[in-house]
């Protein structure tokens, strides 16, 4: 998501949230420097309570803009962002896939695209967005975002095997993981748990809640695993 907070503080001590500069130029380029300045700050109200997860808030202000100002892919990203998080993965999919439309090299939504395809049962396209997130070699965090759904869409097919086989390269160990290398492991421990391997299950688990006891419901997990 293109957005950023500035850092500066609000009453009630909420932080002023700025459109970043990509997203001024894509305003002034396809509005005019006159024109962007009122679409502006429509967009960083939504941002604002988009930030805040306000997401309905965030919606109602963005859904007249992505007609006024179709061109600008911003828009259509953020709303897009807004119904994924509502679950209406078929109209959440529609403006993410505008917005890639209009800026062809933007891939940091790539994993969320794919996630829509995966609810809707569009195998082949999880495919396809997976490849070209990886192809592009993003940092870590986006590229392990698109192995978890490329992951669970095998899964989805009964795949599990090739599903672990895609996860193998984030199986290893760290002293310091990120919250990204924990949500890997889950899905590797989950898919260890449906294949019937618990002794792997647990071992995944429990290296998980060594560092995060409270992540997800890995606590849950490993008290019924094997139930």
């Amino acid at each position: 998501m293109r957005a950023k907070g500035t850092g500066r503080a609000q009453k009630g001590g909420r932080k002023e949230v700025r459109a970043l500069d990509s997203v001024v130029e894509e305003f002034e380029r396809v509005l005019g420097s006159r024109a962007s300045v009122r679409a502006l700050k429509r967009y960083e109200a939504a941002l604002q309570a988009f930030e805040a997860h306000r997401y309905e808030e965030a919606r109602k202000i963005l859904n007249p803009m992505a007609k006024e100002y179709s061109g600008v892919s911003a828009v259509h990203e953020m709303l897009g962002l807004c119904l994924y998080r509502a679950g209406q993965w078929k109209r959440g999919l529609t403006e993410l896939e505008t917005a890639v439309q209009i800026n062809p090299d933007w891939i940091f939504n790539h994993a969320v695209i794919a996630d829509c395809h995966r609810a809707l049962g569009n195998h082949q396209m999880v495919e396809k967005y997976w490849r070209e997130l990886a192809e592009a070699s993003p940092h870590p965090e986006l590229l392990a975002e698109g192995r978890i759904v490329m992951a669970g869409s095998l899964a989805d097919r009964g795949l599990l095997q090739e599903g672990l086989d895609l996860l193998s390269k984030a199986a290893g160990e760290l002293k310091r993981p990120s919250e990204y290398h924990l949500r890997q492991w889950f899905v590797i421990a989950d898919l260890y748990d449906k294949q019937g391997n618990i002794i792997k299950a647990r071992q995944f688990f429990e290296r998980i809640a060594s560092f995060d006891s409270q992540f997800v419901d890995v606590a849950e997990r490993l008290a019924t695993l094997g139930a």
